[in-house]
């Protein structure tokens, strides 16, 4: 039989790690949402690829691409410069500001 302090731990590991999946989801689903919202309110031409914020929710980036992607999509200056400074993340929505993607 195993030591109960053992069964502790792992139930602590299970329940952060739980807990910290749930953090990382919401800020996730907050940042899809926010960037839908701001390409819905966008006024500019929406098929010119721009980054819609550096920052939607911490450290996520909103841009539109387009669906299915232009080899135009990939170059550095069609993305958000904030992606890989201070965003880890972005999301991607198409010119009719569907999600693409969020990574």
């Amino acid at each position: 039989m195993a030591n109960p302090i053992v069964y502790l731990f792992v139930a602590i590991i299970v329940i952060l790690g739980a807990y910290l999946f749930s953090i990382k989801s919401s800020g996730r689903v907050d940042a899809i949402k926010l960037c839908v919202e701001l390409c819905r309110n966008y006024d500019g031409n929406k098929t010119s690829g721009p980054c819609l914020s550096n920052e939607t929710v911490s450290g996520w980036a909103c841009d539109i691409a387009h669906y299915p992607r232009y080899w135009s999509d990939n170059l550095e200056e069609n993305q958000c410069p904030s992606y890989g400074n201070n965003a880890s993340h972005f999301v991607e929505v198409d010119e009719n500001c569907s999600l693409i993607r969020a990574l």
